[in-house]
């Protein structure tokens, strides 16, 4: 079944992420799960947000914000004007896609944190996912 959406918002949560030659971008400590730290309150030097929208080029987007919600309060926020945003040619492609990065820099952990990633266009909500971040428990070596 095919989504009535003509647009998609993924997002990656990583270490780093570095830009390269011929418009690359590597992302390095890509996170597949929840983030465990092993104790808190401990302090993460960077956390990195990658976000890749996806649009149809014969309905470009004429607005973008991109959020990072915080255990459900604003936290990061990327604002682009009509301007700033590219302007497909449906004649050469059917879609094209914007990437942004967020960063934190540095991240501090007081305890569990839930963080939500979403896009609002001229006319949508996209979701992106979430994370956990979580706090490991103590594990006791001592038998009972």
């Amino acid at each position: 079944m095919r989504s009535s959406s003509t647009r998609t918002l993924t997002t990656l949560v990583c270490d780093d992420v570095r830009e390269e030659v011929g418009h690359k971008s590597t992302l390095v400590g890509v996170y597949q799960g929840d983030l465990c730290v092993s104790e808190a309150p401990t302090t993460l030097p960077k956390l990195c947000f990658f976000f890749r929208v996806l649009a149809r080029s014969d309905r470009p987007m004429t607005r973008l914000v991109v959020r990072v919600l915080r255990d459900g309060k604003e936290y990061l926020t990327a604002d682009f004007a009509e301007d700033s945003l590219p302007v497909p040619n449906p004649a050469d492609e059917s879609s094209y896609h914007v990437q942004i990065v967020l960063q934190a820099q540095p991240f501090e952990v007081t305890g569990p944190v839930e963080l939500q990633f979403l896009a609002e266009t001229e006319k949508e909500t996209l979701y992106g996912g979430r994370l956990l971040i979580r706090v490991a428990q103590a594990v006791s070596n001592t038998l009972q």
